[in-house]
């Protein structure tokens, strides 16, 4: 968990708690009022892992795989080549 989703996760287990308004738990948190309202009912239904971000350690879908990264290179660095 950064540090990110620990002050999340502390923010809306104040707000649960009691200690904190919703209207300050938005404005500390810089969201709107659904967004606060999800996060809540998250962490009461299930638990301090709902913070986390779900596609941690994942590579995303539309990344450019390795062997076509290292082809736009070779093909930039020949065309460089051919204009001097």
């Amino acid at each position: 968990m950064n540090q990110e989703e620990r002050n999340k996760l502390y923010v809306a287990r104040c707000l649960i708690d009691g200690k904190l308004s919703f209207r300050k738990t938005t404005e500390i948190l810089g969201l709107n009022e659904h967004q606060v309202l999800r996060i809540k009912k998250g962490v009461l239904n299930f638990g301090d892992a709902f913070v986390i971000h779900k596609n941690r350690g994942h590579k995303p879908n539309h990344a450019i795989p390795e062997d076509q990264k290292l082809l736009i290179k070779e093909l930039k660095l020949c065309r460089c080549d051919k204009g001097a």
